[in-house]
């Protein structure tokens, strides 16, 4: 059944995202939250792969611990299933998608990603830009054909690739993954499940965010978005997705508001309300 997958590869309970980075602070913080299991801060980047004849194709990369692949430690979260191939063992070598894209490559494919912006060095995002792929994979956080949408090229991301922590060059985190004790047991599509996760929302807007201004504060966007998915992410009811616009939506007017109001005060704390 699609819950018992979702429980053997340890789906996140939580994602927690932040376009301008988490650093330990932030990390510890996280870490306090009550019923926290799982853990696993890594980094994802959206960036374009070349393919025939000079084509780009848009693909979601997503940091993995080599050290968990294969084992059932708790932290090894979203495990990926390896269809073909074997995990990777060194910083230049990958593991691709299992999408319908997937006749596009073969095992020992070389694979270069770029940012194609002149303004974005790929050295700001990884320390290479080419590796070998060495295995194909299905991840628990795709369970259909779709990928997601990505701001760069306002395009659908086509599939994703899966590269050693150690091949990026952030210096702070961009991605968290928790599991959650309180929801060991719980169908992720019924109430109880459901309203776990709301109180956990609330519990995460309660974290204290430092170094909330960035640049001109009239133009100051709300950059540590915290992001609650519950079951398989992509394959929610429509009314869950509703319920997290609304609360999207609400949280972003009060941080605006809060942000004029604090303009010329940049060093006071505070706290997130939803």
């Amino acid at each position: 059944t699609a819950i018992k997958y979702y429980d053997d590869q340890k789906l996140a309970d939580a994602h927690v995202i932040s376009t301008l980075g988490l650093d330990d602070d932030d990390i510890q913080s996280i870490k306090q939250i009550k019923d926290v299991d799982g853990f696993y801060a890594g980094y994802s980047a959206d960036l374009f792969l070349d393919v025939k004849q000079g084509a780009d194709n848009i693909v979601k990369t997503m940091s993995i611990d080599t050290s968990l692949l294969g084992t059932d430690d708790k932290n090894n979260i979203n495990k990926p299933v390896l269809i073909k191939g074997r995990y990777p063992t060194s910083a230049n070598e990958c593991l691709i998608d299992n999408s319908k894209y997937i006749n596009d490559f073969k095992l020992g494919d070389k694979i270069t990603l770029t940012t194609n912006d002149k303004d974005r060095d790929i050295n700001d995002i990884l320390n290479e830009d080419t590796f070998t792929i060495v295995g194909i994979v299905n991840s628990p956080l795709f369970v259909n054909f779709k990928r997601g949408n990505t701001k760069i090229g306002n395009r659908e991301i086509m599939y994703f690739v899966m590269l050693p922590q150690e091949a990026y060059s952030y210096k702070t985190y961009t991605d968290v993954y928790l599991t959650l004790t309180g929801a060991r047991g719980l169908n992720p599509y019924e109430d109880n499940y459901k309203n776990y996760i709301d109180g956990k929302i609330k519990e995460f807007n309660q974290i204290k965010l430092d170094k909330c201004f960035y640049n001109n504060l009239n133009e100051a966007e709300f950059y540590k978005n915290i992001l609650l998915n519950t079951a398989a992410h992509n394959d929610l009811d429509a009314d869950i997705f509703k319920k997290e616009a609304e609360r999207t939506i609400t949280l972003l007017k009060f941080l605006r508001n809060k942000l004029n109001k604090l303009k010329n005060n940049k060093d006071k704390e505070w706290n997130f309300q939803s």
